[in-house]
Parts: C-alpha cells; structure tokens; sequence
C-alpha cells in the first residue's frame, strides 16, 4: 500500500461483526498496513462512541441532579453546592461530547452493515422505566426522588440508543418508522402503568388518612 492511499480518509466497511479477530487477510483481501489501519481507526471510533454517550448520559445526570436534588439541597440551605454539582457535571459533559467529536481519527472509519438491534431494546427498556417513573411510577420514592430516578433512566435509555445508531449500519436496524412507533408505544404503556401506580397510591394514602381521622 503507498503512502497516498494511507492519507485518504478511508472507509472500512465490516459486514459481520466489529471484533478485530473477525478481519482476517484471507477473508477481506486487505493487506497487513490495511488491516493495523482498521484496528487504529475501530480503536478511536469504538472510545469516542462510548465517550459521546456518557456525555449524554452526564447530561441527564446533570438535570437529575438539578431537578430531582433541588429541594433537598435548598431545604439544608446548599443552594452552592446544588449550583455548583450540576453545572459542574452538565460542563463535564459538554467536555466530552466536544473531545469525543473533534478527536476521530483521520485515516477512515468504520461503517458497519450488520444488525445490531439489541442495543435498541436495552435503551427501550431504560426508556420505559424513565417514563413510568416519570409519571408517578416511584411515587413512594418521594415526587424530587422519583424526577431524579427518572432522568437518570432516560439518560441511560438515550445513551444506549445513540450506541445502537453509532454501531451499526442503519439500512440493516430497524427502520426509523419502526423505531418510533415502538418507542411511542413503550412511552404509552409504562406512562399508563406509571400513572395506573401512582393514581392507586394517592387513594391508598388518602383512605389510610380517612381510617386515621375516624379512629
């Protein structure tokens, strides 16, 4: 291989699988600097991927802390460290969202044509549960703690999800059409449950506190 083809931005296209040991010379014809090449690029694009979802995920934690911590900060008088915790996340993860996108490698990238679906239903099952707690599903919880809880799955949902898109090749996953109709359906059926949960347990309270009054 000269030296102007190892300038180009090149793009590797993996058919099976991203695993190192599933590119083998005798299968993809690539010759020994091309396949060090992949293993370079699969290394930076596979860290900055990971990278770009925790800045997400820290997003989320960013706004749970925010949201979800404000009234316990503000009832022991901590408005600083309150402030200062969220925003010191929510820049932390600006950091890494920003390194993870100026840092890809410049000799190519990995362009996946293999269904990698299961990260789909991991982030749904994330997102489920952030909206059941969301609307109540965690009431017991306290309404700041069940906010908390609930950003804190959705952040872990979105992670999984932008990981799902990143690693694999969108013509073989699910079809955006697909991938919206069952997220609007799991949103509708956790919210219910979450909102099912939380109806009974506001009637459970409240005729506990009737039994009280009567006795």
């Amino acid at each position: 291989m000269n030296k102007e083809l190892l300038d180009e931005n090149v793009e590797f296209i993996v058919y099976k699988s991203k695993n190192i040991k599933d590119l083998k010379g005798k299968d993809t014809k690539t010759s020994k600097n091309e396949l060090e090449m992949y293993k370079r690029v699969l290394k930076r694009q596979t860290r900055n991927t990971k990278l770009l979802c925790l800045g997400i995920f820290l997003c989320f934690l960013a706004a749970a802390c925010f949201f979800g911590l404000a009234e316990f900060f503000l009832n022991n008088q901590l408005e600083s460290i309150w402030l200062v915790l969220s925003l010191a996340i929510l820049t932390g993860a600006i950091g890494i969202i920003v390194y993870a996108n100026i840092t890809n490698s410049k000799e190519g990238k990995i362009k996946y044509q293999y269904k990698n679906e299961k990260y789909f239903y991991v982030a749904g099952i994330f997102t489920g549960f952030g909206v059941f707690a969301l609307f109540g599903g965690f009431v017991i919880f306290g309404a700041s703690s069940a906010i908390f809880i609930s950003l804190v799955l959705l952040g872990l949902g979105a992670a999984f999800d932008i990981y799902h898109d990143k690693t694999g090749d969108k013509k073989n996953n699910l079809t955006l059409v697909r991938e919206f109709v069952i997220a609007i359906i799991v949103c509708i059926i956790f919210g219910f449950l979450g909102y099912f949960v939380n109806i009974n347990a506001s009637n459970f309270a409240n005729e506990n506190y009737q039994i009280e009054e009567l006795g």
